[in-house]
């Protein structure tokens, strides 16, 4: 950093940065970290203040048996493929790929990935939609009534799925 927070020119400003190489599941990336010569640069606790309520706990308690519900609907629906196919594990695979889309804010993404992985694979409402009616208490008919909603659709989907593959079952044995 250049300058202090009042602007002035502080001691430690031709610290400069370092590059460090960071490994994720996406591959290496690389970042550029300030230096900090003195010592003088320090980490602050930033307090979130979550107005608790009774039907904000509510809430909470509710829309977790529902996040899971979305997962166990997805999940059935595509392993309810291999009556058809034989395998499904490629395709329950690549809908729980797009899962790790939603352990961010989706409000990182483009429209199109936002869209996909709350309309389409709803995975957006597990997580994100829940946390930002926690954090913000704002909209709870969108952030949790549209998560027990859409867990609903996503269970009758997967069992819909489920029971007409049962019906085309052809059994490998005698």
């Amino acid at each position: 950093m250049s300058n202090d927070e009042c602007g002035n020119k502080s001691k430690n400003y031709r610290n400069g940065y370092s590059k460090k190489t960071i490994k994720t599941q996406m591959g290496e990336l690389e970042i550029k970290v300030p230096r900090d010569r003195n010592g003088e640069y320090e980490p602050k606790i930033i307090s979130i203040n979550i107005e608790w309520s009774f039907l904000k706990v509510l809430h909470i308690i509710t829309v977790i048996p529902f996040a899971t519900l979305i997962y166990t609907g997805i999940k059935t629906a595509t392993v309810s493929i291999a009556f058809w196919t034989k395998r499904s594990g490629n395709i329950t695979y690549m809908f729980y790929m797009v899962n790790d889309f939603a352990k961010y804010p989706i409000t990182i993404y483009n429209n199109i990935v936002r869209n996909i992985i709350t309309y389409i694979i709803p995975f957006a409402f597990t997580a994100f939609y829940p946390a930002y009616y926690i954090l913000s208490g704002e909209n709870p008919l969108f952030n949790i009534g549209m998560t027990v909603l859409i867990a609903i659709v996503m269970m009758v989907v997967g069992v819909i799925v489920w029971n007409r593959g049962i019906r085309s079952y052809e059994s490998a044995g005698s």
